[in-house]
């Protein structure tokens, strides 16, 4: 809806505020999976068509809501300006060349209230950080 409050952008609701007055800057577009505009993205496919090419390998962005039925969001690739995509044909570019899925080895000891890493410890990366920074 409008917002009521001056200087808020729009107004929304949230489980436990029915009418929020909010600025843009403080929400973002929910897309399908772990996804968000601006993510850096790798392509899982090979797609040619009359509005672009994609190849297995390509680095692209997240940039916005699928413009088309049965896309998941809108990616821009190299030779695809703006590509409808499925979430399934792209996966979260990570930092350091790492991927979700990749086996690590830990290189720290840390201790905190959510658990314990120890030098030598071996896990798996699952997805981008939950506290960023």
């Amino acid at each position: 809806g409008r917002a009521s409050m001056p200087g808020s952008d729009f107004l929304c609701q949230f489980p436990n505020f029915p009418e929020a007055n909010v600025l843009q800057k403080h929400v973002e577009l929910k897309l399908p999976g772990d996804f968000r505009i601006g993510d850096d993205v790798i392509c899982k496919v090979d797609q040619t068509n009359e509005h672009g090419r994609l190849a297995f390998g390509d680095c692209g962005r997240v940039i916005g809501r699928a413009s088309m039925p049965g896309s998941d969001f809108l990616c821009q690739f190299p030779n695809f300006p703006e590509a409808n995509v499925l979430q399934k044909h792209v996966e979260l570019k990570l930092p350091g060349d790492f991927r979700i899925g990749d086996d690590v080895i830990c290189k720290v000891d840390q201790t905190n209230e959510h658990g314990r890493l120890a030098f030598g410890d071996c896990g798996r990366v699952i997805g981008r950080a939950s506290m960023p920074g």
